[in-house]
């Protein structure tokens, strides 16, 4: 099969290859269709919430993008999942002839990615870009704009939950098209941060590292021992953890 069960959510089995590829076939078809690049944050988060449990659990991709929700896969016994993130599925993605808008990050991130995407990327077509710092009504005309400009996909920099709320709002609004919620992959691939080194990440770190050149994401550990007690709770079958 091409997707696993976890909890109430199902994670796509899908190579980086075929994630591409089931993109593709997304932005043709109808509707506007949100991507996920589930991490062990994001799911601890949409554990306290129905709302955002039930948008994940709509959501027309789920792809495993961290360590610990490979882990948790495997130590519940459900098989195995390949590790697809934003960072790396966004190089592939502009490597196409898609059209974009990106949003989020701050304005001289956004300008360097910009740039950096003209540079190495001469098929992506960028159609929009505006940074995350919108008030509410600019915010709105944003949504009124891509509205017009119908790109194929819209990735959003806001961090988890607000990146999903509004892609939310996109699929509300929109006929066709792609969401996907990048987190700080705009930050990676414009340089202003630096991955973690590749023995880091093979490790499964890369959220320490993250969070050790970011302390305020310290109070993301909170979500990710809602995670761990959850999965205490499946393993030993006495249901879900809230």
């Amino acid at each position: 099969m091409s997707v696993l069960s976890f909890g109430e959510l199902s994670i796509s089995r899908h190579s980086l290859a075929e994630v591409v590829d089931v993109i593709d076939q997304q932005i043709h078809q109808p509707g506007f269709q949100e991507v996920v690049t589930l991490n062990t944050v994001m799911f601890g988060v949409a554990l306290s919430s129905p709302k955002l449990m039930a948008q994940l659990r709509d959501s027309a991709l789920i792809t495993a993008d961290g360590k610990g929700i490979i882990g948790a896969i495997r130590l519940l016994g459900l098989g195995s999942v390949p590790q697809v993130t934003g960072v790396g599925l966004l190089p592939v993605l502009f490597e196409r002839p898609y059209s974009f808008v990106l949003y989020g990050a701050t304005p001289a991130v956004m300008a360097r990615l910009c740039g950096h995407i003209q540079t190495h990327y001469p098929n992506a077509q960028i159609k929009g870009a505006s940074h995350g710092f919108l008030s509410v009504e600019e915010e709105a005309e944003l949504i009124d704009q891509i509205g017009v400009l119908r790109p194929d996909i819209v990735l959003v920099a806001q961090g988890y939950p607000k990146q999903s709320l509004f892609i939310d709002q996109l699929r509300r609004r929109l006929s066709t098209g792609v969401g996907i919620g990048v987190g700080g992959a705009f930050d990676v691939l414009s340089g202003y941060q630096r991955r973690a080194p590749s023995w880091i990440c093979a490790m499964g770190l890369e959220w320490l590292y993250r969070m050790i050149g970011q302390p305020r994401r310290f109070i993301q550990l909170l979500d990710m021992f809602r995670v761990f007690s959850w999965v205490l709770a499946q393993k030993w079958g006495r249901g879900a953890v809230r």
